[in-house]
């Protein structure tokens, strides 16, 4: 009897140490948290290794659209790649990376969202490069290898 009048009591402790929620528990400060990326990289290089933005394809801006939308792409002070923002993109549909007058690629982008309590999470599953499902091993960095 001693033990079971024990055990209920440790049981209704743990109880009331778990049920005890705080308002920082329903509602967290978002100021505080930092939420990962909202964009990717892409890193064009040739079957070297070489990069190929701002060396062979050298513009202040990349000109990525579709029929329905158009947006510039600045390459990354510093770096040779471009930052594409997932929130200027929709997952599914063909755009067209113009890299010279010459030079226009086809990318289609598949993405998933996950909304959290203070963040939205962004995940690429799948890139089509030029019809090709490209696999890449980062999805931070996409590198594209054009011959």
């Amino acid at each position: 009897m001693r033990i079971f009048v024990l055990f209920l009591g440790l049981l209704l402790s743990l109880t009331m140490i778990t049920s005890c929620e705080g308002d920082e528990d329903k509602f967290p400060d978002c100021s505080l948290v930092l939420c990962p990326p909202n964009s990717f990289l892409l890193n064009y290089q040739d079957t070297d290794g070489n990069p190929l933005i701002n060396t062979v394809f050298v513009k202040d801006s990349f000109k990525l659209f579709n029929p329905t939308s158009t947006q510039f792409i600045r390459t990354l002070p510093e770096e040779n790649r471009l930052a594409v923002l997932y929130e200027r993109i929709e997952s599914g549909a063909n755009y067209f990376l113009e890299l010279d007058t010459d030079e226009i690629d086809t990318l289609m982008f598949h993405y998933t969202t996950r909304a959290e309590t203070c963040c939205t999470i962004f995940t690429l599953d799948s890139l089509q490069f030029n019809g090709v499902t490209t696999p890449f091993a980062s999805t931070e960095q996409i590198v594209l290898v054009r011959e």
